[in-house]
């Protein structure tokens, strides 16, 4: 049995019909992957340059300011333990502060987590004064935390170290609640810490 006849020229025409399809799906894909890869592109330089190197630190969320002692303190719903009494209170910006990360001329190492109070302080060995009890006890990352730079829509400064007790605080003038007594006492850096929008 033989093949079916088509009229003249039918098969020269379904060849051009599939050449012309395969080349469209061809171009529009091509132009897709096109407009893609420039859209990728295009939305890599659009991020200032000091955004794009913070995306390739390491760095941990849910730091937030204490309203009540005005720390630096780890919010995971619990609060831990607040000088004023109680938990830790959070209030506005979520801190996301980079950690593991070799030390700067404008980036100082040795902040630690306290695993008592759940607040950041600076460990020099002491463990200076937690308000849960003694020293504060370092747990988890080496926080490397930006200092003497200036602050911008993403970075708050006027975090100081508290020459009292070694914790992070937020300086107001007022100096919050030290586990010490009475307020934070800052002293050195003024650390610019990095936060969400």
């Amino acid at each position: 049995m033989s093949a079916p006849k088509t009229p003249e020229g039918a098969d020269s025409r379904a060849a051009i019909e599939t050449s012309g399809r395969r080349a469209f799906l061809s171009r529009t894909l091509g132009v897709t992957a096109g407009l893609v890869g420039a859209a990728v592109t295009a939305g890599a330089y659009a991020v200032p340059a000091s955004a794009q190197k913070s995306r390739l630190l390491a760095a941990q969320d849910n730091w937030r300011f204490c309203q009540k002692c005005f720390g630096m303190f780890y919010w995971d719903q619990t609060g831990g333990r607040c000088p004023v009494g109680s938990g830790h209170v959070p209030y506005g910006f979520n801190f996301v502060l980079p950690h593991s990360v070799p030390p700067t001329s404008t980036a100082q190492n040795n902040w630690r987590f306290c695993q008592k109070c759940f607040g950041m302080f600076y460990w020099d060995q002491t463990g200076g004064r937690c308000p849960a009890g003694s020293g504060h006890v370092p747990y988890g990352f080496n926080f490397v935390l930006p200092h003497s730079v200036p602050p911008t829509s993403t970075a708050q400064n006027n975090w100081r170290f508290c020459q009292k007790c070694f914790g992070m605080f937020y300086w107001d003038q007022t100096g919050g609640r030290c586990p010490v007594g009475s307020g934070h006492v800052a002293y050195g850096f003024n650390f610019v810490l990095p936060h969400y929008v």
